[in-house]
């Protein structure tokens, strides 16, 4: 539907003719960066070395040439003769021809990799397959676990096992120079030679000590947390050409399992497990986004700013028994103080199945099943000459040769997802606002999801004291599939029909109900929009030092609108005439059905914190109040024997016989206390203890 606003249409052109003149400004910059960039690039050929050296160590000669011509040099300590005395008077000497000088007569010959990196490698082994192994530690010498060793600029390489150790083959041509890297910790590069042996020490990385990380209910210093949690940077995130955040969390966080169990686009969500599954009932961890329970899969990840993973039983007692299966903090991007920033952030790919499985061609297949018959003394299907028609594709309507797979798949469905995004203020109003589209299609083209998403929020210092907190989010999803034939059973029947079975008649007749049950037999199409807001208070009692209350009031709305409109199908066989006779697929005549659910919940939560350091002595005390109301209501009608192809309900049989109705709804309500209390002793010495008591609408009153 288009709206038209009169007196303004002439605003709106010109606000649009603005934004296409700034985004066109902004493309011709990033080019003119682009072209900037590749024009200052240089190869070790440009780069001039003038050196005057005497009896100067080997070492301190390479790192000379380092900083004169920008390279990094890499060597290992072991053999390297880095103490060996060189003289060495060049002028204006190409990068290459300085190595090969210096490195003249001491056995070792240099190799250019990307990036400006250099490795000198023992000229006895520069053709042998290298063979590194080693342990990696902290510097308390305790072994670290899952330590990620990969070779520089490449995908090769291992992780450490539990107590530090990791044993590596490379060919001999890969960079001898290996990437230790752990969150939380230093990242640290090393040459290394074949059959070398490797102690690594991994220092802390200091400022993460100090880093702010998001716990149940609130936010602590990563130095002080005792629980096992572990945080995803939304950067992260978005490096996944995915649709939803559980599809990238897999093999990100220790202790998380994911599990795909559909491709279909808007049900491709990861089934999270953290932990492994400790109950036979629902297994699924608790969602919490910017502190309310929520669907996370339905987030732009482009908005979020972190994924916080709560392990253990400390971590989620905060969540009582809904935190049982551990639990997931999802907090989103917000408003920073500094100038108007715009920013895109978008892709287009292409999705292809990982694997598929080589199928028998027609001859392939009559020819096996004839020797599987043969083996089980049963008479054989195919003569020679069904098997030759087979093979050489002369009567394709008696003799068919399907390539189901290839057939009807796509192998190059569509996927995109765009966002434009904006965030800026002062010191004491901040904003954030976005904008998302995400368009997938799935193994055939009428099958697709896409979905919008908006997102705006606001903080604004009131008072020195007062802090007022708004967001809006709104997704609007719409997925599609044929009414016929589901999704998943379109990629099950191209893999198990026989290839001997056509798809299509020479004439273009189709000769099996699967595509016209994919394509002529209507739609089922669901469309979910969600709506959610937060408001957010809080205000410093100025008078008590440390002591602050917050108030939190969350409304969320869900809408899912589900409409399948099926329609009969014909294909056709082949009798004994060579002739062609219609069969008919699906119901004898069309049938609507159409569903409608509603959901409510609405949340209520006050905090009281005290936070205060005395001496040595850090206090951070922490009370909330929690209350959560939820309603649902559903409805669905179906109508048969349509005699027009009116896809209304109104439009249906008369007859109550061929109506279904039907309706059901459903209300909740809980209660809880929050308390968690920690102290600490110097930075050292932590204590934390935290809990929940729940009144629930499970339970019988006393």
């Amino acid at each position: 539907m288009k709206k038209f606003i009169q007196g303004k249409e002439h605003a709106y052109s010109s606000v649009f003719f603005k934004v296409l003149v700034y985004m066109k400004l902004s493309l011709i910059l990033v080019v003119g960066f682009c072209f900037n960039s590749f024009a200052r690039g240089y190869s070790q050929g440009n780069v001039k070395i003038t050196l005057n050296l005497e009896k100067v160590s080997l070492g301190r000669a390479i790192s000379l040439i380092e900083k004169k011509s920008g390279f990094r040099i890499f060597y290992s300590d072991d053999n390297f003769p880095a103490s060996l005395p060189v003289t060495m008077n060049i002028r204006d000497e190409a990068f290459g021809d300085a190595l090969d000088e210096l490195l003249n007569a001491t056995g070792f010959r240099y190799k250019i990799l990307d990036n400006k990196a250099v490795v000198l490698v023992s000229v006895d082994k520069a053709g042998e397959p290298i063979h590194v192994s080693g342990k990696v530690t902290d510097s308390k010498n305790a072994p670290l676990a899952n330590v990620s060793v990969k070779v520089r600029g490449s995908q090769l390489g291992t992780v450490t096992d539990a107590n530090g150790y990791f044993d590596l083959h490379l060919p001999d041509n890969a960079s001898p120079v290996l990437v230790f890297s752990y969150v939380g910790y230093v990242t640290r590069e090393m040459a290394v030679t074949n059959s070398e042996k490797l102690t690594i020490i991994l220092e802390q990385a200091a400022a993460d000590m100090n880093e702010v990380v998001v716990v149940g209910y609130g936010k602590q210093k990563k130095a002080v947390v005792t629980e096992a949690i572990s945080t995803v940077d939304g950067s992260e995130l978005v490096k996944a050409p995915v649709a939803n955040i559980s599809n990238t969390l897999g093999g990100r966080v220790s202790g998380v399992l994911s599990r795909q169990s559909s491709g279909q686009p808007g049900s491709d969500n990861d089934q999270i497990q953290i932990r492994g599954i400790g109950t036979t009932g629902n297994s699924n961890p608790l969602v919490i986004v910017n502190g309310v329970p929520m669907n996370y899969d339905i987030l732009d990840p482009s908005d979020v700013e972190t994924v916080t993973i709560l392990k253990d039983a400390a971590a989620v007692a905060p969540y009582g028994v809904a935190g049982a299966n551990g639990v997931i903090l999802v907090t989103t991007k917000r408003g920073k103080e500094g100038k108007i920033s715009l920013n895109y952030d978008g892709y287009y790919g292409i999705q292809r199945p990982t694997v598929i499985a080589n199928y028998l061609n027609a001859y392939g297949y009559a020819s096996e099943l004839n020797q599987a018959n043969q083996n089980a003394n049963i008479a054989q299907p195919y003569s020679a000459t069904a098997l030759q028609a087979f093979q050489t594709n002369s009567n394709l309507n008696q003799y068919p040769n399907s390539d189901w797979v290839h057939d009807v798949i796509n192998f190059h469905a569509p996927i995109t997802r765009n966002t434009l995004s904006f965030t800026g203020g002062s010191q004491k109003v901040r904003f954030f606002g976005s904008l998302g589209y995400l368009y997938q299609q799935g193994v055939v083209s009428v099958v697709s999801y896409k979905r919008y998403n908006l997102s705006a929020d606001m903080d604004a210092n009131v008072t020195p004291t007062t802090t007022l907190s708004l967001d809006i989010d709104g997704v609007l999803g719409t997925q599609t599939q044929p009414s016929g034939e589901s999704a998943a059973s379109i990629f099950t029947d191209v893999t198990e029909i026989p290839p001997i079975l056509p798809i299509k008649f020479t004439n273009g007749l189709p000769g099996n109900a699967l595509l016209p049950q994919i394509h002529n037999s209507g739609y089922n199409n669901n469309n979910n929009n969600f709506f959610n807001s937060r408001i957010q208070l809080e205000q410093k009692i100025p008078f008590v030092p440390g002591l602050a209350v917050k108030g939190v009031f969350s409304f969320q709305e869900t809408y899912n609108f589900g409409k399948m409109w099926t329609l009969p199908v014909t294909f056709y066989s082949l009798n004994a005439q060579n002739g062609f006779t219609p069969e008919a697929a699906g119901p004898p005549q069309p049938t609507l059905l159409e569903t409608f659910n509603q959901t409510q919940a609405l949340t209520t939560q006050g905090y009281i914190t005290y936070k205060r350091s005395f001496g040595k002595s850090d206090i951070d005390l922490l009370g909330v109040f929690e209350e959560r109301t939820g309603s649902t209501d559903s409805l669905a009608a179906g109508r048969i024997d349509y005699s027009v192809n009116l896809a209304e309900l109104s439009s249906g049989s008369s007859n109550t016989a061929n109506f279904t109705n039907s309706g059901s709804s459903t209300q909740s309500a809980q209660i809880g206390w929050v308390y968690r209390a920690d102290y600490a002793y110097a930075g050292k010495y932590l204590l934390e203890l935290s809990g929940r008591y729940d009144g629930h609408y499970y339970f019988a009153p006393g």
